[in-house]
């Protein structure tokens, strides 16, 4: 793994949020972000750590600007309907 790679950094800032500490993770996904900007996943990934951070409208201005970045991509407005969040 390249530890400069956006998807390597993507991964571990997941590991932080699913071991409970987003505020960890979030430092991985902004500089996959940097590195990536126009990558919608990233943003997606950032949405989840602010959500669980309690930051429910960063998180949904984060959701709209993952699509807006990969409008094309239905995965990601597929997996934000089965979880529930609506960004209309």
């Amino acid at each position: 793994l390249e530890p400069k790679s956006s998807h390597y950094l993507l991964d571990i800032s997941k590991i932080y949020l699913v071991y409970g500490d987003p505020t960890e993770g979030l430092s991985y996904i902004e500089t996959a972000i940097r590195l990536s900007p126009d990558n919608g996943i990233f943003y997606e990934g950032r949405g989840n750590l602010k959500e669980k951070l309690g930051k429910r409208q960063e998180a949904l201005a984060d959701y709209r600007k993952a699509l807006q970045h990969d409008n094309s991509n239905r995965g990601i407005a597929e997996r934000l309907k089965a979880r529930g969040i609506s960004i209309d």
